[in-house]
This record gives C-alpha cells, sequence and structure tokens, in this order.
C-alpha cells in the first residue's frame, strides 16, 4: 500500500512539472563549427512574452532586423522593410520613428536599415544597408555625418 501511494504522488508530481513547461512554436538548431550542418538540439530558451509592433503603437513590423538597448538607455529596433528606427524608452514605450533626415533641407530616407547602435550622449549609428551608407544622427535624430563612401585601410 506504502508503494502505491509513493508512486500515485510521484506520478502527480510529474505531472504537474509537465504541465508547467511551456509549450515551444518552434525547433532549435545549432550549426557544426566544422562542416557548418544544422544539428537539432534542446531548446535552451523560450519566450515569455511576445510584443507586436502594434502594441508599441508603431503598426505592423515588417522583418525587425536588430534590437538593442543603446548606452543612453533607450532602446533601438530597426525594423528593417518598413525602412525605418523605432526608438523605445526602457519600458518599451514608442518616443520616436525615424524614416528619414533633413541634409541641406532635402529629405533623405533609409533603405533597408539593418543595424542601429546608439552611444552614451545620444549619437545613433545606422547602418542603412539598402543605400550602402552609415547615417550618424545626433540625440535628435538630426544629421550629424553621412559616410556613404567608406575606405577599408
Amino acid at each position: 500500500m506504502k508503494r502505491r501511494l509513493i508512486s500515485i504522488a510521484l506520478l502527480l508530481v510529474v505531472s504537474f512539472l509537465l504541465g508547467m513547461m511551456p509549450s515551444i512554436p518552434y525547433n532549435s538548431y545549432n550549426f557544426h563549427p566544422i562542416d557548418e550542418q544544422a544539428e537539432p538540439m534542446l531548446t535552451s530558451m523560450a519566450p515569455v512574452h511576445v510584443i507586436t509592433g502594434n502594441d508599441l503603437g508603431a503598426g505592423d513590423l515588417d522583418k525587425p532586423n536588430d534590437f538593442r538597448f543603446g548606452l543612453d538607455g533607450l532602446a533601438y529596433l530597426a525594423d528593417t522593410n518598413n525602412d525605418r528606427i523605432l526608438v523605445l524608452d526602457a519600458d518599451l514605450t514608442l518616443k520616436l520613428v525615424i524614416d528619414g533626415f533633413y541634409d541641406n533641407e532635402k529629405w533623405h530616407t533609409f533603405n533597408s536599415p539593418e543595424g542601429v547602435f546608439a552611444e552614451k550622449c545620444g549619437t545613433i549609428f545606422i547602418a542603412d544597408t539598402g543605400n550602402r551608407r552609415i547615417v550618424v544622427l545626433d540625440a535628435d535624430a538630426s544629421l550629424n555625418t553621412l559616410m556613404d563612401t567608406v575606405e577599408l585601410t
């Protein structure tokens, strides 16, 4: 009888623990270091919460490519196929949408920006990939530097 009660208790504990495991909506994999073949692996992380562009008040996102917190404490999201950069505060509240900049009174737009970084002073570096340039904006999103020709030495 004692053995039966222990078995039932173990079954209940295992059932409870399995019920708590989140269902992961994707498979995980890793690349083999030598032949770079994808190998299935156990999922090590699971999303806790999903935030959409609509949740942010920015409409649908289209290929969000880079998300990072800048040294200035704000979060930056390169929304690549929408040709814009979203600026969020630490609570992920939308503060600014940067979809272009003025250069000598001429409006320039982004073309598939894929990367963004911000310094502590608020200077923003944007990899404007489709236009093959680096755009450097001041904290107020005004043009600081436009690097459309980069020479590697």
